[in-house]
């Protein structure tokens, strides 16, 4: 579903499917969207490892991170949601 976290894994007709939260008729629908573009798998895999190696390779990941807590100030508590 379009929620935060899996907006940045899956470009929507990209990488997959996104359907709107709470939506079951939506949902249903990107369910039959997939199916009926089975043709479309294989090319939504190569752009799904493509952007998981280019946006969250381990190192990466690691890297952003180590960034983040640079930038807090010690002994100040951070709002976790941004």
């Amino acid at each position: 579903t379009d929620i935060r976290g899996n907006r940045q894994v899956i470009e929507d007709g990209v990488t997959g499917v996104l359907v709107p939260v709470r939506d079951p008729a939506g949902l249903a629908d990107g369910v039959r969207r997939l199916l009926a573009e089975r043709t479309a798998w294989p090319g939504f895999a190569d752009a799904a490892r493509r952007r998981a190696h280019a946006h969250f390779d381990q190192r990466s990941v690691i890297d952003r991170t180590l960034a983040v807590y640079r930038g807090v100030p010690a002994g100040r508590p951070q709002p976790l949601l941004g």
